[in-house]
């Protein structure tokens, strides 16, 4: 018995301060807030909400789910950062002007991208899958016929299972990381962009204080 006791790790002696202070906001930050944030950032379903990645094939949602969810914790520190500081509300609204524009032409990339790589297939006993084919043309030992469409060719030949035995493996990373990117421009812009509104009111509530 004495000897199980002199065996038990001795408790860790509590933080104070600063470090403990830095360890509450990493876990704010980086856990808390994203865990507010997962019904928007696809993780669980909302009745009347489809979120953004929903639109995304499986193969790339490992990946930006956590970079994603990375990119809006580091938002927000920005976010409280910047709330505390003095800033005038004319650089906010520069701020937020070229924000919205970034987010306009992510947006418009991101469109362009999906249509041009990502093709979505149909199946009646599994559903909607989307599928990323790339940019470039099938390979010449595809069992797909000349002239079928990548649909055609995903639903009726090679199957859901074997999409990339018919594309280039390069086109396919290529376009799932020009996915990815236009994807995380896009909510961190939109997370910047909220930001800027925070920073505004707050900028608003100061002034209304030092007045009265």
């Amino acid at each position: 018995m004495n000897d199980q006791k002199t065996r038990e790790t001795p408790p860790l002696p509590r933080l104070q301060g600063v470090p403990a202070k830095f360890v509450r906001y990493v876990v704010t930050f980086g856990v808390t807030t994203l865990v507010g944030m997962a019904p928007w950032l696809g993780q669980f379903d909302v009745p009347g909400f489809t979120s953004l990645l929903e639109l995304y094939p499986e193969c790339i949602k490992p990946f930006i789910v956590p970079i994603g969810g990375f990119l809006m914790g580091t938002v927000s520190v920005a976010v409280a950062f910047y709330a505390q500081a003095a800033t005038g509300k004319a650089r906010i609204v520069t701020v937020f002007t070229r924000t919205l524009r970034c987010m306009i032409v992510a947006l418009v990339a991101t469109i362009a991208l999906y249509f041009s790589a990502v093709d979505r297939v149909d199946t009646p006993n599994d559903g909607s899958f989307a599928f990323v084919t790339g940019f470039s043309e099938r390979h010449a030992e595809c069992p797909c016929k000349q002239g079928m469409t990548a649909v055609q060719c995903i639903a009726d030949e090679v199957g859901i299972s074997r999409v990339e035995t018919c594309w280039p493996e390069k086109s396919i990373k290529l376009s799932r990381a020009l996915l990815s990117v236009s994807y995380l421009v896009l909510i961190g812009c939109f997370g910047a962009l909220v930001g800027c509104l925070v920073s505004y009111e707050n900028r608003g509530t100061l002034a209304a204080t030092g007045a009265s």
